[in-house]
């Protein structure tokens, strides 16, 4: 053992990561350190130093990563060279995972509440108590015959995890697995259903694009996979021969605004129709893929269906309705650039057009100019997943009990042509439970999620939840949710147990990570597919039969026998021999590096994991399952979808009016601008800002807060930290008499919060913005009473088709505090 300061190691420790806050705050790193490890901690271990492969889980990207042991002690976390999401790199959320595993914070074992909800007053118990506890509520509604009355709401959780809750639920008989999301970035999957036919996850071949266009898509500070999308820029910009262009639609100058060729400022929530006004462009010009257009879409010219009735088509629309002068007024982006960036998309590519959420028309009128240039399923464009393993395993039949709760639809399931492309919505889920109907919950869980912080129609959820006799929570923190449970039940950390991911890289091929436990759990924790495990076998038979394994490494490596026996893909390798690899699966050859399951299983731990590095592109029977077989411009999928849940058309098209849509007929299934959907409504005088809501990557996610050295790299941007801001323009900051600094109130029709003024010229006029992610009321030392929570501000504007909440429709006033 060798002995330095703790300054020093620290200050190593954050020159070796690359530096970011633990170089230039070893101050408070120290204070974070002798939280986390106590004062008497001094020692440095000299024994010999190892590597070990795992996975990351700070974030949904599916990164893999390699720890440092120096003798039994991790004391440094980097990117896994072989996994081919992030190939030996890491964000600051991945390289700060020790300070996660030494939280001084964590929940140390099971507890249970004593006093009123939310008193925190806890009593700590045996996990033998908890399981029994937990036991018992649940044999009790089997016994009711009421399955239905247990629910859980699951977030971005690892796929062994969630593979084993969706058996439990589905063997106990509930159709009530809520899965929910934390992050405001979830791409245009809805227009991709919508365009495509197919459920299949699709991705941005980012690297090979020529020229992208990001319509109000931070993908550098917020995307699903940052260390993924940040390394395929990088390659587009430097990596190649031709110098990738990026031209960032967006109502702030953003990180993604700030690396961009050329920063559009643009009217928050008219993205699309800036879209429309390209496609105007390419359209008249007669610049769009013309072979494409015509072999591979479906409703770009007026068509007439089996009956003979006519139907306007895509191209008819935008020419009439959508000409450049138009859509700059709505826009406010000139006409010279709308023509500029439309000519330079269509002659430039391969071109990208990356969407973010919002209402589905104009998430379609994003993505149509994808087909526009003909540049789906081809290398630099929009590409399928394809051959994404299925790792569920077989499971015996389920009994009559489970078989009559699986009839029910789940709470959080829309209905009466409420929010019809919705699989589930929490504002459903909160009226189920405070009417009663169709039936009353018992027992609810709540896993890898903290939706009393991120729900924005808090009050009601809080209502909610009272109201339901039994909840659990699996957080390892004393998160807001946590708070106010009845029963918690916390989870190792990401290094502390077997966990897997099933992910894909932006190429478009499947990866199963895979991840060990890399030191022994620091308190009395479990990992929740074990205590899953134990549920199941504690409610007895017939339910145990269905979760025969001892633990959830067993579990974990009969699902990597699943994938053993299907013989495709191969163990991950090194990337200079990527290439070898993608040749020979696409020449049907197979060279696989094991010779059994035993070396598989061995192989899958040393790398990291399994993948198929092979994409064959103009696949069309797999890109598009529409009813045309083709790119739908005129979405007959909608058309369909609107069908399916059981309504007549008119019926469907009068529930959707209702709820903000005023276009009938065709436009129903094209892209089109729907101002109603869009335009914020309310008191334009006295909240005459917009507000636009900024996730900072470090606290995407619902616990990052309580990172100190996250918290201190919260915004390298306007240079804030440890408090929340908001930007504003200099302009409107000097008509308020408002400085740099200065305290200010920050107040929508919904509520108010206190920040502190950041003056920047990359805050348009009449646009201000505030990040999400701070104001915790609970969760730990370092993000309890830091901040205030942005998501209290917005109003409750819903979209009509998926029940998603439209960011853009929030009007705000901001004066001196």
């Amino acid at each position: 053992m060798g002995s330095v300061t703790r300054r020093e190691f620290i200050t190593t420790l954050g020159i070796a990561a690359g530096g970011g806050a633990l170089a230039f705050a070893p101050d408070l790193a120290v204070k974070a350190f002798n939280a986390a490890w106590g004062e008497d901690w001094v020692e440095v271990p000299n024994g010999p130093e190892t590597w070990v492969t795992s996975l990351c889980r700070q974030c949904p990207g599916g990164c893999g990563i390699r720890v440092r042991m120096i003798g039994n002690r991790p004391t440094k976390i980097e990117g896994n060279p072989f996994h081919p999401v992030n190939r030996g790199k890491l964000c600051p959320k991945g390289q700060s995972g020790l300070l996660s595993l030494n939280d001084p914070d964590r929940i140390q074992g099971p507890l249970l509440r004593v006093g009123e909800r939310g008193a925190r007053k806890w009593r700590e118990i045996t996990w033998e108590e908890a399981i029994k506890l937990t036991v018992t509520k649940l044999q009790e509604i089997r016994a009711k015959g009421v399955p239905q009355a247990l629910a859980i709401m699951d977030g971005d959780t690892g796929s062994l995890t969630k593979t084993l809750w969706k058996r439990f639920f589905h063997q106990f008989g509930s159709p009530n697995y809520i899965n929910i999301h934390s992050g405001l970035d979830h791409g245009t999957v809805n227009a991709y259903h919508l365009m495509h036919g197919t459920e299949s996850d699709v991705v941005y071949d980012m690297a090979l694009a020529n020229y992208i266009v990001s319509f109000g898509s931070d993908f550098l500070q917020s995307s699903w996979s940052p260390v993924q999308t940040m390394s395929a820029f990088g390659y587009m910009r430097r990596g190649k021969e031709t110098r990738g262009k990026l031209i960032q639609v967006e109502s702030r100058y953003s990180t993604t605004a700030a690396k961009a060729d050329v920063w559009l400022p643009i009217n928050p929530g008219t993205e699309g129709v800036l879209a429309l006004g390209m496609a105007h462009f390419i359209i008249r010009e007669g610049l769009f893929d013309k072979e494409f257009v015509e072999k591979h879409t479906f409703g770009f010219e007026d068509w007439r269906d089996s009956s003979g009735a006519g139907h306007q088509g895509y191209k008819t629309l935008v020419l009439q309705h959508y000409p450049p002068t138009v859509v700059s007024n709505i826009t406010g982006v000139p006409v010279e650039s709308i023509s500029r960036v439309a000519k330079e998309f269509a002659t430039q590519g391969p071109a990208l057009a990356i969407g973010t959420r919002g209402d589905i028309y104009q998430q379609m009128a994003i993505h149509a100019l994808n087909a526009l240039v003909g540049n789906i399923d081809r290398a630099g464009g929009i590409l399928t997943i394809k051959n994404a393993p299925n790792l569920d395993l077989p499971e015996p039949a389920i009994d009559a009990t489970a078989q009559r709760g699986l009839q029910l639809k789940s709470l959080a399931q829309p209905g009466n042509g409420r929010f019809p492309l919705a699989a589930s919505s929490l504002e459903n889920f909160t009226e189920g439970v405070l009417q009663g109907k169709p039936y009353n919950l018992s027992v609810l869980f709540f896993h890898n999620c903290n939706p009393l912080f991120t729900c924005d129609q808090v009050k009601d959820f809080s209502q909610a939840i009272a109201m339901i006799p039994f909840t659990v929570s699996f957080s390892p923190y004393m998160d807001e949710t946590a708070l106010y449970a009845d029963l918690i039940l916390p989870d190792h950390t990401p290094l502390e147990k077997w966990q897997s991911d099933v992910t894909y890289t932006l190429q478009g091929y499947p990866v199963v990570g895979i991840g060990k436990p890399i030191v022994p759990p620091r308190g009395n924790t479990r990992n929740t597919a074990d205590v899953v495990i134990e549920l199941a076998k504690g409610i007895g038979s017939p339910f145990a039969k269905a979760f025969a394994w001892k633990d959830s490494q067993e579990a974990l490596s009969d699902t990597m026998k699943r994938l053993y026996e299907m013989n495709k893909g191969d163990i991950f390798a090194p990337e200079k021999d990527e290439a070898l690899l993608r040749e020979l699966v696409r020449r049907g050859w197979r060279a696989p590096g094991y010779k059994n399951f035993a070396e598989f299983w061995q192989g899958m731990q040393e790398k990291g994991g399994w993948w198929n590095p092979a994409y064959n592109t103009e696949e069309w029977d797999r890109v598009f399952e529409t009813p045309s077989r083709k790119f739908e411009f005129y979405s007959q999928t909608l058309k369909a979808q609107l069908a399916k849940r059981g309504m007549p058309e008119n019926a469907s098209q009068q529930a959707l009016k209702s709820s903000g849509l005023d276009e009938k007929g065709d436009l129903l299934f094209l892209p089109h601008w729907e101002p109603e959907i869009n335009t914020p409504t309310g008191d334009d005088k006295n909240y005459p800002f917009h507000l636009k809501i900024l996730q900072p990557l470090v606290f995407a996610g619902s616990l990052h807060a309580n990172d100190p050295y996250l918290q201190d790299i919260s915004s390298m941007y306007v240079k804030e930290k440890w408090s929340v801001w908001v930007e504003i323009s200099p302009y409107e900051a000097e008509r308020l008499g408002i400085e740099n600094g200065d305290w200010v109130w920050v107040e929508s029709t919904a509520n108010k919060m206190r920040c502190r003024a950041k003056l920047t010229p990359g805050a348009m006029p009449q646009v201000v913005n505030v990040p999400l992610g701070l104001g915790h009321k609970a969760l730990g030392r370092w993000a309890k009473g830091i901040g205030e929570n942005a998501a209290r501000l917005l109003t409750h504007n819903t979209e009509p088709f998926t029940g998603e909440l439209l960011m853009n429709k929030t009007m705000v006033r901001v004066y001196k505090a």
